[in-house]
């Protein structure tokens, strides 16, 4: 019986590689790979998934640069050797020099057993001077068209939600992004974030929430119809903050997704060459944080007064 497949990245290549439940999993021989793809980018974890609803798991070959390219699950066959930019089932692809996608999340938003895509368009309208940087989400469905071409700036009359973030022109929105439930109510919420803005002298990265009832009311969102923004603590001006290397994970064992950010480059105050790793618990807990010390301070200002 076929237990799983091992994605393994090679130069320039991805193996896919079966388990045997009676066999399991000893080593393999590079000749012995059950399917080979060339020109395909490192696998992710948070891009497989099942965006056409057959119950296979449809392989991204390559998703960033000009165009993203997949091949299902039903058409891989295996013993063969595939080219990510030629033998694709799917494809969505730029119209310009000045347009690049990045595939952020495969997952299923609207809770119709679909896997959904969740894709970054960044724009240069000047040649590079200045970019626009839009979060993209296509779902799911049982069948697509073979290629999906942009326009130039990235939209499509095939997009199904655009998320546009404040203005920032050197296009750090949604540099990386996160999901998950936050709040509870079964619906998925989406937390890009742009650690590399400056905010004010004393504060840099920035993560966004975008609830779930959000996504599920508007095909267009906009900076205003953001649930929350946290800002972060600027601790180095040259290298990325709050929101680098964006993650989750339920780090305290309450049963809610905690976000976790580092940067490997940064140190706190007073170090030099550690790397900074932070756990900021949910919404609810920081918010009570915030209001516990909040209530602190109007004790503290009452003291001074009397």
């Amino acid at each position: 019986m076929i237990l799983l497949g091992l994605v393994i990245s090679g130069f320039g290549y991805v193996c896919l590689d079966r388990v045997d439940e009676a066999e399991g999993y000893t080593s393999v021989k590079e000749t012995e790979y059950d399917v080979r793809i060339y020109q395909a980018d490192p696998p992710l974890k948070k891009l497989m998934g099942d965006i056409d609803g057959d119950g296979l798991i449809d392989m991204v070959m390559k998703y960033r640069g000009n165009g993203i390219y997949i091949k299902f699950g039903r058409s891989i066959e295996y013993g063969r050797t595939y080219n990510a930019t030629e033998d694709y089932d799917f494809a969505i692809i730029g119209n310009g020099t000045q347009i690049y996608l990045r595939l952020k999340y495969i997952i299923d938003l609207n809770n119709d057993f679909y896997d959904d895509l969740i894709v970054n368009t960044l724009y240069s309208p000047d040649g590079g001077t200045t970019w626009d940087s839009r979060l993209r989400i296509l779902y799911g469905r049982d069948n697509y068209p073979k290629i999906i071409y942009l326009e130039e700036n990235g939209n499509s009359s095939h997009w199904n939600v655009t998320i546009s973030g404040p203005y920032d022109p050197s296009g750090g929105f949604a540099d990386y992004v996160e999901v998950f439930d936050y709040d509870n109510d079964g619906l998925y919420d989406i937390f890009p974030s742009n650690p590399g803005l400056i905010v004010s002298p004393d504060e840099k990265g920035v993560i966004y929430g975008i609830s779930g009832r959000v996504l599920k009311s508007k095909n267009e969102v906009t900076y205003g119809d953001f649930d929350f923004t946290i800002i972060g603590k600027k601790y180095d001006n040259d290298v990325q903050n709050l929101g680098h290397g964006l993650f989750s994970i339920d780090f305290d064992g309450d049963g809610n997704e905690d976000w976790v950010w580092s940067d490997v480059f940064l140190s706190p105050p007073g170090r030099t060459g550690t790397g900074l790793v932070r756990i900021l618990g949910t919404l609810l807990e920081w918010m009570v944080i915030m209001a516990w010390e909040r209530a602190i301070s109007i004790m503290m200002e009452s003291m001074i007064l009397c």
